[in-house]
């Protein structure tokens, strides 16, 4: 039996959000799956799960130690496979695991976006690109998620394989299935103060400056004019100390725009609404956008290298530049006032966002990392 070890950073957000999945397919396929990584929650799918000790940001500790706790586990088990993901993950990782390539261990970093790529400010690259050069050569085969980090990776990084995949996955059936009838949706709109007749545009993303609502609220107030009786949902924790709060007090939108937190209802949420805008200035591969088209919501986005690899252009969706509030509020309007484009867009999303489906996407995986081990 073959022995896989995935290494990341935390087991929360990083190894239970994504890899559940890869995991159980590996292990059907035959594999010895363990995982390393700091265990803020267990892992019971793995075969053996090993803590290390390292913070999600590299500039707080734990990197040496997590190495050589690393080392000693990759000494005891000898496996055939390294996987690794995220940041700190991925550096513990290939550090730890170098001397151990000359005995037969393939290391497969799977990037989930880089932190430099065409466009980054030069603050970007200068924290990203030397970290990753001098990582490279410690890297059998890189996976990216998006086409820009692919050709990106190939141009600067020296890894003689670079693939594309199609991420970890989405349960489409999750957000397909959350539909409300009818009386459902006015029932679930009401709740949150929202009229049946409202024009509901929606944005599941924290607030931070990566996520640029800014822009949300410039287009929001010039659509304002024309349909009054729109609504903006913001969806996601704040981390911006309050900033965006004043923005919306500032342009008298307070009611308009309502920002709904952290939730667990993302799927019902989603159903209710009409228009899904999305404004970040950077992502690795843009899920919610996914998301949002399994609910059969139109979607305008700006545009980035992960929103471009779920977006066509006037085929599923529309996408902006990513300060081009006013464009932005010229696509909303064109959607509000044309039933017949909105149901164009969402019935090609629907075919588009198959493969990126939890059962595709992790089969696409799964068999690219057998190739290479």
């Amino acid at each position: 039996m073959k022995k896989l070890i995935l290494v990341a950073n935390v087991s929360k957000e990083h190894i239970r959000k994504f890899y559940i999945p890869f995991i159980k397919l590996m292990q059907e396929k035959g594999w010895t799956v363990d995982v390393a990584c700091r265990m803020d929650v267990p892992v019971p799918e793995a075969d053996h799960a090993y803590d290390l000790p390292c913070d999600r940001n590299p500039f707080r500790g734990g990197i040496s130690k997590s190495v050589k706790i690393l080392k000693g586990i990759l000494q005891e088990n000898r496996y055939d496979l390294l996987v690794c993901s995220t940041v700190v993950g991925s550096m513990v990782a290939r550090l730890a695991a170098d001397p151990f390539r000359e005995e037969g261990l393939k290391v497969i970093y799977l990037n989930h976006g880089l932190h430099f790529f065409p466009g980054a400010s030069a603050a970007r690259w200068a924290m990203g690109y030397p970290m990753e050069k001098y990582l490279a050569s410690k890297t059998d085969v890189m996976i990216t998620i998006n086409e820009t980090d692919r050709s990106t990776a190939q141009k600067y990084l020296d890894i003689s394989i670079v693939e594309k995949c199609h991420g970890m996955g989405v349960n489409l059936s999750r957000f397909r299935d959350a539909a409300p009838s009818d009386e459902e949706r006015i029932a679930q709109r009401k709740a949150l103060g929202i009229a049946p007749d409202d024009f509901v545009l929606s944005y599941v993303a924290e607030i931070i400056d990566n996520k640029n609502q800014i822009i949300l609220l410039n287009a929001f107030e010039i659509i304002r004019k024309s349909i009054p009786n729109a609504k903006l949902m913001l969806i996601g924790p704040e981390h911006d100390g309050g900033a965006l709060r004043k923005v919306i007090e500032q342009k008298d939108l307070q009611g308009a725009v309502l920002l709904l937190g952290w939730r667990n209802d993302v799927p019902m949420l989603l159903h209710l609404a009409d228009v899904y805008v999305a404004s970040s200035k950077s992502e690795g591969q843009g899920l919610n956008l996914i998301e949002a088209m399994a609910c059969d919501v139109p979607v305008i986005a700006t545009k980035n290298r992960g929103h471009q690899e779920t977006v066509k252009h006037e085929l599923n969706g529309f996408l902006v530049g990513i300060n081009d509030s006013k464009v932005m509020a010229d696509y909303i309007l064109r959607l509000h006032s044309d039933a017949v484009l909105r149901k164009k867009l969402t019935e090609q999303a629907q075919l588009d966002i198959e493969k990126f489906g939890t059962e595709a996407a992790i089969n696409e995986l799964t068999e690219m990392v057998i190739r290479h081990a």
